[in-house]
């Protein structure tokens, strides 16, 4: 049991620091701060990677990518790529802790 309280401990924190993520990574789009994107998005592949959100941290790759190379029209569609994937993420997270299996 010990276990699945960590779990849901980190998943949490995971839940709740995402969409500032998110909202910080939007804000520096605004500016055109491409290295702020890169650094967040390294940020957020790293933490995605460490919950093994696979998806999740394949588009943060890719939005770290495009940052680096400064293709700034590109990210907002990869963005909404990755908040796709963050949807399926909450979607797995609700069935593990609730002690059901992902397919």
């Amino acid at each position: 049991m010990g276990n699945l309280n960590l779990v849901h401990r980190v998943l949490s924190k995971f839940q709740k620091r995402l969409p500032e993520e998110l909202a910080e990574m939007n804000k520096a789009l605004e500016r055109g701060d491409m290295g702020r994107i890169a650094h967040i998005a390294h940020r957020v592949k790293g933490t995605s990677a460490s919950v093994s959100a696979k998806g999740l941290a394949l588009a943060a790759a890719e939005i770290e990518d495009l940052s680096r190379a400064g293709r700034a029209t590109d990210i907002p569609a990869r963005i909404e790529h990755f908040r796709d994937e963050w949807e399926k993420c909450l979607d797995e997270a609700v069935v593990l802790l609730s002690g059901g299996d992902i397919v």
